[in-house]
């Protein structure tokens, strides 16, 4: 079973950074999928349908296109793709409290998390599996 990591942002520095402090992690147990809005990552999303893979989501809220709000909605609209194991974790720069309450009323969403992400946290993330 393979663990897909997804990088659903639209700054492609973060995307970067993020990439490369996953890539310290063990290389070949990942697949990292980027996305530079949530309509590409549901299409990532519809892909892996039905599958047994685990999936991370490293989630951010504004974006163009489809924020991370309508994201989550198209999921949980779609049964996750019957993908049994997803899971979300919001990473945003914003310090708004009603981002953070919103995303707990989300049961996907594992953590809200604020930009910078570290290589700590994502290998607290990763050792969760």
């Amino acid at each position: 079973m393979q663990t897909y990591i997804f990088i659903i942002d639209d700054d492609p520095i973060f995307r970067r950074i993020t990439v490369k402090m996953i890539s310290k992690l063990d290389k070949e147990f990942f697949i990292i999928k980027e996305c530079e809005d949530g309509e590409i990552g549901i299409k990532e999303l519809e892909r892996l349908s039905n599958s047994e893979e685990r999936i991370i989501i490293f989630l951010d809220i504004n974006m163009p296109v489809l924020n991370g709000w309508e994201f989550l909605d198209k999921l949980i609209q779609n049964e996750n793709y019957n993908i049994k194991d997803v899971r979300v974790f919001i990473v945003s720069s914003s310090t708004d409290k009603i981002d953070i309450i919103k995303a707990q009323n989300y049961p996907l969403v594992k953590q809200f998390i604020h930009k910078p992400m570290d290589l700590i946290t994502i290998k607290a993330i990763v050792s969760e599996l």
